[in-house]
C-alpha cells in the first residue's frame, strides 16, 4: 500500500484546497505506479531444451491465456532458453513477470540462472527415475528490488515434461476431464510451494473402452477418437486398449466385430495389410439397421430388443442428429451392414484405418498406448491351417497395416465368469490347459512376424476360480501382461490373486459404469476410489477403467487418474473439488452432498458380493442390460428419485453463464434418469390394464387405453426431449437409439400399440397365399418391426401394418407374440409350411398359429377404410419442442500440423432449419488479426445420398499456429445461437 498525506494541518479554505489538490496528484501517481507496473508485468513461458514437446509450452500458453479473463497479460513463448538469463537478470522498472520453463532432464538452461532458481527442486530433479516422474518447482527470485515468479516444469522425458504442465495448471485453479475442462476465472499463481514431486502409483494408466453397444466406441467418429487422446493426456492418462467379438466357429454367425481380423497370411496384402475378398467375412459394430437386408448370416447381437429403425423416423427432433439412417461407425458409414465380400473387406479395412490413425495420433502427439485383443480360444475355421499360422495371420496383418499398438489382449470369454460370484471356471477344466497353450503358441508366432509388441490376457476373471493366478505361474515371460475387469460386472473388488503375483506385469481393471444401467446415471467414485486403492496395495502395475460413456462417467475416470497418481481421501474430499472446480465456491456445500448422496453402494450392499447382493445409491429401476429393454415396473411414489433438491442446487448456482451451464446439465441428467421411472409407471399401469382384460375392445380402448397410453407417450416425449437437452457426447446418441431402436418399439410403443390396434378399422387376412419364413433374431426377413413381444393374432398384427406409414400389405407374426410388416413377400428365407402351421398359437388368439422360435407366418391382409387419428395421437411429436442448441460431434484442443486438414461437424437442434450455419476462425494470439468466417454444408447420407437431418459440416486447412473458433447457426426468424456459448475454442497447433 503507498500512503499519501499533506505536510501540514489545514488551518483555513485555500489551505483545504491545496491539500486536496496535493492529495488527488498523489493519487494520480499512485494509479499511474500502478498501471505502470500491471503494463510491465509480463508472461515468458521458455522452452529449457531441445526435448521438451512444442505442445507443453504451447499449452502453458493457451491455459494462462485462457485463466487471464481480462487479457491483461500475452503470454510470449521462447523456443530455446537463449534469452533466459537476460530476462531474470534485468532489472527494467517495475518488472515483476511471470516466467514459466518447460524442461527436461536433458536441460540446457544458463548454469547462472540454474543456480539461482533451482534449489532443493536441482537435487530432486536428479531422484526421478520413471519415464514419466515429474515436478513442478515455484520459486520467487527478486532481483534488487523485485521479484519475478519463476515456474520451472520438469520431466524425465518429453511426455512428462507435458504432464508437468498439466500438473501446474492443476496447480492453478485447472481441473480436465474426459470431455473437458474447467478453467478457473482469473490466473492465480501458488505462493511458498516449492518443489512438488509426481510419480505414478501405476505405471500404466488409462481406459478400457468397451464396443458393442452403441453408448460406447461403437459410435466414435475419428475426430472424437482424437479429442480422447488428447484429454487423456491432460490427465496423464497414457493407455487405452480394445476388446472384439471374434469370428465364431465356421465363419458363420455370431457378434462378429471388425477391430482385429482373424485370418492366415494369404488373407492379406502384405504391403498394405489391406485384407483381401479372399480373406474377409461379414462383421459389424452397432448399427441402427443392421438387422434386415443381410440375408445370409446372422450378424451380431446388440441391445437386447432392437428393432431395425432409420433415424430420420426417431421422435421429438432426435433425428436432427443423425446425418445417416443406418447409423454407426464412420467405418461402415456407405455401407450399413456388408452383404458380400467386398463390402466385408472394405469394413474390415475402414475399421483397421480408423484405429490406425487414432493410435498413431494419440502415440505421436500426446503419448498415449493402444492396444487390441480378441477372444481366445480362437474358433476361426481354421481348414488346413495350424492355430500357429492364423496367430500370425492377425499379428502379421497389425504389423503390415501399421497399426502402433503396445499390447495385445487374448481375452477369457464371459462364459467364463458366474457373474453372481465372480468366480471363473475351477482350474479342472481343461479350458484353462488350452488357453496356456494357445498363449504359448500365440507368443512363438509373435516371434514369427517380428513384431514390436508383447501379448498379454484380459478376461471376465483374471484365471480359474480355485487358483486365479493361474497365468502368472504358468507363462514365465516377465513381458507376458496378466489382467482382468472385476468381476460381476465390476461390483466386486480386484481379485485378492493378483497379491500373489508379479505385480510389474498385472494390471487391475475397475468398471467405471456396468451395462445394467446404460440408459441411465451411474456414479461410482467411492468405489473406483476404494478398488484403486485395493489395487494399488497389491502392487500391480497397471490401472484401467473400463467403461462406454465419456460424459456420464467423467466423475469417476478423473477419479481414476487422480488415483494413479495421488488419490483423493474420499468422495467428499472428490466431490469437494469437483463441484468448486465446475459449479462455482458459493454452492459447494450443497453439490457436494448432493452428488455424494448417490455415489456408489447403497447401505443396503454387502460389500463383497455381486450386483444380486446389493444395489447402488441411484435408483435402477426398470433398468436392464445395455440400455434397453428397460423393464415396464411400478415404481412407488416415494422411491422415485427426489430431483427438487437439484433444483434447489441449480436456483442457488451463480450465474456466471460456464458454471450454470455445467450444473443445469447435470440436473437434467438426474431429470432424466426420474423420468425413466416415470414412462415405466406409466407403461406398467398400461400393461396390467391390458393383461387384465379392462382394455379389450374398442370402447374400452377409447375409455380406458387411450388416457394411460397418452400417459406413456407424454412421459416418453418429456423424457427424450431432457435427454436431448444435454446430449454432448457419442454415448448420449446411444442412449437415444436405445431408446428410439429397443425400449420404444420393444417396451413403451408395444404397449401403446395395442391399444391402437383395438382402435384401428378391421382387417382380413388371406393365408390362402401365405408363405412360412425363417427370420432369425437379429437378422429379420421383414422391413418394418411393429412390435417384439406384445399380445399378438393374425388380424392385430395386420391392423398393425394398416395403420403404419408404409403401404404395406403383408403381415407377418412370429413366436407368437412378434408382428412384423412388408410392402409385399420376398424370396428368401422360404421354408416350408409346415414349420408355421404347426408351431406356436397367437398369445391373443389360441385357435390361430402365430408362427414360432425364429419362424415367421406371413400373409396378405386387406382392412376397412377407417380414420387413422389414433394412431397419430398416440405416437411420439416427432419435432423438436426443446431450447435451440448445437451438438458438436468432438471438441478437438490440440491438432497437429501432419493432418493438413480438419473438419468440423455440428447438428443443430431447433424446430426450425437454419437458414446457414457458420464458422469463425480467428489466431489465438494476434488481436489484430481478420477472422475468417466458413459456411457449413449440410451433409447426406453416405448410403443413400438423402439429406434428411440437420447435420453441418466444413473442412478447412489446419492454420500454421494455435487458432480459436466458434460455430454460429443463424434462423429465418433473425435468432441465432452458437457453440461454445460463451466462449471461443481454442485450438494448440503442433
Amino acid at each position: 500500500e503507498i500512503t499519501a498525506s499533506c505536510l501540514f494541518v489545514p488551518t483555513n479554505d485555500k489551505q483545504v484546497t491545496i491539500c486536496k489538490m496535493w492529495l488527488a496528484m498523489a493519487f494520480i501517481q499512485v494509479i499511474l505506479f500502478c498501471l505502470a507496473n500491471l503494463a510491465n508485468c509480463e508472461v515468458h513461458i521458455w522452452s529449457g531444451d531441445d526435448n521438451v514437446p512444442v505442445l507443453a509450452i504451447k499449452e502453458a500458453r493457451k491455459y494462462v491465456n485462457l485463466m487471464d479473463r481480462e487479457k491483461t497479460h500475452q503470454p510470449q513463448l521462447h523456443f530455446d532458453s537463449s534469452g533466459l538469463e537476460n530476462a531474470l537478470l534485468s532489472d527494467q522498472p517495475f518488472d515483476e513477470n511471470l516466467h514459466i520453463i518447460v524442461e527436461t532432464k536433458a536441460s540446457e538452461i544458463p548454469t547462472k540462472v540454474a543456480n539461482l532458481m533451482h534449489g532443493s527442486y536441482k537435487e530432486k530433479l536428479i531422484t526421478l527415475k520413471g519415464t514419466d516422474d515429474h515436478l513442478v518447482h515455484i520459486q520467487q527470485i527478486q532481483v534488487k528490488e523485485y521479484n519475478h515468479t519463476v515456474v520451472v516444469c520438469s520431466g524425465v522425458t518429453d511426455i512428462s515434461a507435458l504432464y508437468a504442465v498439466y500438473s501446474f495448471l492443476e496447480l492453478c485453479g485447472v481441473r480436465f476431464y474426459l470431455q473437458g475442462e474447467a478453467v478457473p476465472k482469473e490466473l492465480i499463481i501458488p505462493k511458498n510451494l516449492g518443489t512438488k514431486t509426481y510419480i505414478p502409483r501405476f505405471k500404466v494408466r488409462g481406459l478400457q473402452p468397451f464396443h458393442d453397444f452403441p453408448m460406447g466406441p461403437d459410435f466414435w467418429q475419428p475426430q472424437f477418437w482424437r479429442q480422447l487422446s488428447a484429454n487423456m493426456a491432460k490427465m496423464k492418462l497414457n493407455f487405452y486398449g480394445f476388446h472384439t467379438y471374434p469370428l465364431p466357429p465356421n465363419g458363420v454367425g455370431g457378434n462378429t466385430e471388425p477391430l482385429v481380423w482373424v485370418g492366415t497370411s494369404d488373407g492379406y496384402n502384405h504391403s498394405t495389410g489391406d485384407v483381401l475378398e479372399s480373406g474377409a467375412y461379414q462383421s459389424s459394430w452397432y448399427q441402427t439397421q443392421d438387422f434386415w437386408g443381410m440375408n445370409s448370416h446372422n450378424t451380431r447381437g446388440n441391445v437386447p430388443g432392437q428393432v431395425s429403425r432409420a433415424t430420420s423416423d426417431f421422435c421429438c427432433g432426435a433425428s436432427n442428429l443423425f446425418e445417416r439412417d443406418c447409423y454407426g461407425s464412420e467405418a461402415q458409414a456407405s455401407i450399413c451392414f456388408p452383404q458380400n465380400s467386398s463390402a466385408s473387406a472394405q469394413v474390415l479395412n475402414n475399421a483397421a484405418d480408423l484405429i490406425r490413425d487414432a493410435f498413431t495420433w494419440g502415440q505421436a502427439n500426446v503419448g498415449v498406448q493402444g492396444c487390441l485383443g480378441i477372444e481366445f480360444p480362437v474358433q476361426a475355421d481354421l481348414k488346413n491351417a495350424s492355430l500357429q499360422e492364423v496367430y500370425e495371420g492377425i499379428f502379421g496383418r497389425i504389423v503390415a497395416k501399421k497399426i502402433p499398438i503396445s499390447t495385445f489382449w487374448l481375452w477369457t470369454n464371459e462364459g467364463v465368469e458366474n457373474h453372481a460370484t465372480g468366480k471363473g471356471y475351477p482350474q479342472s477344466n481343461p479350458l484353462w490347459k488350452e488357453l496356456v497353450n494357445e498363449i504359448k503358441v500365440a507368443q512363438q508366432a509373435l516371434k514369427a512376424v517380428n513384431a514390436s509388441f508383447v501379448i498379454g490376457t484380459n478376461g471376465w476373471t483374471v484365471g480359474p476360480g480355485d487358483n486365479a493366478s493361474y497365468f502368472d505361474k504358468e507363462i514365465t515371460d516377465k513381458s507376458f501382461i496378466v489382467s482382468s475387469i472385476n468381476g460381476a460386472l465390476g461390483w466386486l473388488p480386484p481379485d485378492p490373486a493378483y497379491s500373489q503375483m508379479d505385480g510389474a506385469r498385472a494390471w487391475s481393471i475397475p468398471w467405471m459404469e456396468d451395462d445394467l444401467s446404460l440408459a441411465s446415471a451411474e456414479l461410482w467414485v467411492q468405489r473406483t476410489l476404494d478398488f484403486a486403492n485395493i489395487s494399488a496395495s497389491y502392487e500391480t502395475s497397471g490401472l484401467l477403467g473400463l467403461m462406454w460413456r465419456t460424459w456420464e462417467t467423467s466423475p469417476q475416470i478423473s477419479a481414476l487418474a487422480q488415483s494413479a497418481w495421488d488419490a483423493p481421501k474420499s468422495a467428499l474430499d472428490f466431490y469437494s473439488d469437483f463441484c468448486s472446480a465446475n459449479f462455482g465456491n458459493d454452492t459447494s456445500a450443497m453439490c457436494v452432498n448432493l452428488f455424494n448422496s448417490l455415489d456408489s453402494f447403497s447401505p443396503s450392499h454387502k460389500p463383497g458380493t455381486g450386483v444380486s447382493g446389493g444395489g447402488s445409491k441411484l435408483p435402477r429401476d426398470g433398468q436392464r442390460c445395455c440400455g434397453g429393454p428397460m423393464g415396464a415396473v411400478n415404481v412407488p411414489s416415494n422411491d422415485l428419485l427426489n430431483i427438487s433438491r437439484f433444483e434447489d442446487w441449480l436456483s442457488a448456482v451463480s450465474s456466471e453463464s460456464e458454471e450454470l451451464e455445467r450444473a443445469t446439465a447435470w440436473v437434467n441428467l438426474f431429470r432424466y434418469h426420474r423420468l425413466t421411472e416415470i414412462v415405466s409407471n406409466a407403461t406398467a399401469a398400461l400393461n396390467t390394464a391390458i393383461s387384465s382384460k379392462e382394455i379389450h375392445d374398442h370402447e374400452s380402448a377409447v375409455n380406458i387405453g387411450v388416457p394411460l397410453a397418452t400417459a406413456v407417450v407424454e412421459s416418453y416425449e418429456e423424457m427424450i426431449s431432457t435427454l436431448l437437452a444435454f446430449t454432448t457426447s457419442p454415448g448420449q446418441l446411444g442412449m437415444l437409439v436405445s431408446h428410439e431402436g429397443a425400449n420404444w418399439p420393444s417396451v413403451f410403443g408395444s404397449a401403446v400399440q395395442t391399444v391402437k390396434n383395438f382402435l384401428a378399422p378391421p382387417c382380413t387376412t388371406d393365408l390362402s397365399t401365405a408363405i412360412c419364413y425363417k427370420d432369425p433374431n437379429f437378422n429379420r426377413t421383414f422391413p418394418y418391426t411393429a412390435w417384439i413381444s406384445a399380445p399378438t393374432s393374425q388380424e392385430i398384427c395386420a391392423r398393425a401394418c394398416h395403420i403404419a406409414d408404409g403401404n404395406f400389405t403383408v403381415a407377418g407374426v412370429e413366436y407368437g407374440v412378434a408382428c412384423f410388416c412388408s410392402q409385399d413377400f420376398v424370396n428368401f428365407n422360404k421354408i416350408s409350411m409346415g414349420n408355421c402351421t404347426h408351431n406356436m398359437k397367437c398369445s391373443a388368439n389360441s385357435s390361430e398359429s402365430c408362427g414360432g422360435p425364429d419362424i415367421m407366418l406371413a400373409y396378405k391382409f386387406k382392412c376397412d377404410s377407417g380414420n387413422n387419428t389414433w394412431a397419430k395421437k398416440l405416437s411420439p411429436n416427432p419435432l423438436y419442442s426443446g431450447t435451440p442448441r448445437i451438438y458438436r460431434d468432438a471438441v478437438r484442443t490440440v491438432a497437429s500440423k501432419s493432418e493438413i486438414s480438419m473438419p468440423i461437424k455440428v447438428a443443430i437442434l431447433s424446430s426450425q432449419a437454419p437458414s446457414q450455419v457458420n464458422l469463425t476462425l480467428a489466431p489465438a494470439f494476434d488481436s489484430l488479426a481478420t477472422n475468417q468466417v466458413l459456411t457449413l454444408k449440410q451433409v447426406p447420407d453416405q448410403k443413400t445420398g438423402e439429406i434428411h437431418a440437420q447435420v453441418y459440416q466444413v473442412t478447412f486447412t489446419i492454420p500454421q499456429d494455435d487458432f480459436t473458433y466458434h460455430v454460429t447457426a443463424y434462423f429465418p426468424d433473425g435468432t441465432s445461437i452458437r457453440a461454445p456459448t460463451y466462449h471461443e475454442e481454442t485450438v494448440v497447433v503442433v
